[in-house]
């Protein structure tokens, strides 16, 4: 035997890995509880939620933590409404000064359940400013535990059509059948959760029904981490405390893949669900889910040595601030002086017109983009339409793709132009609906950039 097969003969024997071992991923999984305390407000539907006076279940932080030839990334989906831009810079920063992870190899997102606190700035009250920065520590937690728990892995993922869980939840509506918008305008030809005996003439857009797995596997076949994807709005609003549809896909999955003294967890991002509603119960349809992503699992052939790639932009976007008129209008409508007919969120649409007007002229908008193996990621910070979603899968290299919205951030809704001359809820002008009509043709184009970027 030579010097150089000695040695690394040697290597093996002391169980020091060599170059190639080096290459073969490693994983680790962590899970944080997030539930607030009774006297937090929740965001509820937009008219409100009450605050967390009972919980029907907990909300969590999950995280996974891959690495791959020395590169690795964290993917931690959180159950909450939404987690502000500004907020999730404090997070990246926090979680590199304490792991050294680079920023832009990080992503968060928000599952958008309707049953939690929102985390962004709403003047709401000290309980809501102490969950805010007790929330900001705790995904920092399930980062930094995710990256201590790191063993050897594989991953594969799947997908698989299910369109009986989800549908459009924009409708064209009759001419003439549409009361005023919050600022006292009939312009508006489109509505939510319209339908043929509610006035509606058809759905204004498509659905993007694919169900995505990517399972994550300790070396002996053991289930470590399953993270779905499912372009599907919240299920249900409420006073209760709950992770709604994607709590139930979490649990579920876990009880039916996890082994007794083997840690494991299931999380569910939130898809290109902007325009999406869920169809039936949300407990049954987030069940069903889990039982067809374990038939998924069962099948994927999984890997130990795939490329991670990470690709990250921020493009400037103008914000549609108020005018001088919307001003006016927002300030009577606070004073109560506002007689005229409008809707009945006017006061709501009123304060976010306030808040709109101290914005900057442009704003970034962070694009992130992973490529694990043949696999590619798309993560935007916003409520993505599906017909967005399926263009970026159209034009993507890659034979599979997927996007999870609410990601990296917040930006609101992004409708395309066409919804937008179509009026209706998520295009009013307002916090949740900020960006300048022309956005979404801009970000589709520099997501599938990005996507180019990672072969």
């Amino acid at each position: 035997m030579n010097a150089f097969r000695f040695a690394i003969a040697l290597l093996l024997l002391a169980g020091i890995p060599t170059a190639g071992a080096a290459d073969r991923l490693s994983a680790g999984i962590a899970q944080v509880d997030i539930t607030p305390k009774a006297d937090v407000p929740l965001s509820g539907p937009v008219g409100g939620g009450g605050k967390a006076t009972k919980i029907q279940d907990r909300l969590y932080a999950r995280a996974i933590a891959i690495r791959s030839a020395n590169t690795q990334i964290v993917l931690c989906v959180v159950d909450i409404t939404i987690i502000a831009s500004d907020l999730h810079n404090r997070i990246r920063d926090l979680v590199h000064q304490r792991t050294g992870l680079p920023k832009n190899h990080l992503l968060v997102s928000a599952t958008h359940t309707h049953r939690s606190p929102r985390a962004m700035a709403l003047d709401l009250g000290p309980a809501h400013e102490r969950y805010t920065n007790t929330l900001v520590e705790r995904i920092v937690e399930a980062v930094g535990e995710s990256l201590e728990n790191m063993e050897p892995a594989r991953i594969g993922w799947a997908s698989v059509d299910k369109p009986e869980f989800c549908k459009n939840r924009r409708w064209l509506m009759k001419p003439g059948s549409l009361g005023p918008d919050p600022f006292g305008n009939r312009t508006d030809q489109a509505a939510m959760y319209g339908g043929p005996g509610k006035n509606g003439i058809r759905t204004t857009g498509p659905i993007d029904p694919e169900l995505f797995v990517l399972s994550v596997q300790r070396s002996d076949g053991s289930q470590l981490a399953v993270l779905g994807n499912y372009s599907v709005h919240y299920g249900a609003g409420g006073a209760g405390v709950s992770a709604d549809y994607f709590g139930y896909f979490s649990r579920e999955t876990v009880a039916k893949m996890g082994k007794a003294g083997q840690p494991m967890i299931a999380l569910m991002s939130n898809g290109t669900s902007g325009n999406i509603a869920p169809t039936g119960n949300p407990p049954k349809a987030g069940k069903a889910l889990a039982a067809t992503a374990a038939q998924l699992v069962a099948g994927i052939k999984h890997q130990d040595s795939p490329k991670i790639t990470v690709l990250e932009t921020k493009i400037p976007i103008k914000v549609r601030r108020p005018d001088k008129n919307r001003l006016v209008w927002a300030r009577a409508v606070l004073a109560g002086t506002w007689k005229q007919p409008a809707h009945k969120w006017k006061g709501k649409f009123a304060k976010s017109a306030l808040w709109l007007n101290d914005y900057p002229e442009t704003v970034p908008v962070r694009l992130q983009a992973i490529r694990l193996g043949d696999l590619a990621i798309m993560a935007m910070p916003n409520e993505v339409y599906a017909e967005t979603g399926l263009a970026i899968k159209e034009a993507s290299p890659f034979k599979d793709t997927f996007t999870i919205s609410l990601a990296n951030g917040y930006n609101g809704y992004l409708p395309t132009p066409e919804q937008h001359a179509l009026g209706g809820y998520t295009t009013w002008p307002a916090v949740s609906s900020c960006l300048a009509t022309n956005a979404e043709p801009r970000l589709r184009r520099e997501a599938i950039k990005l996507l180019q970027g990672l072969q």
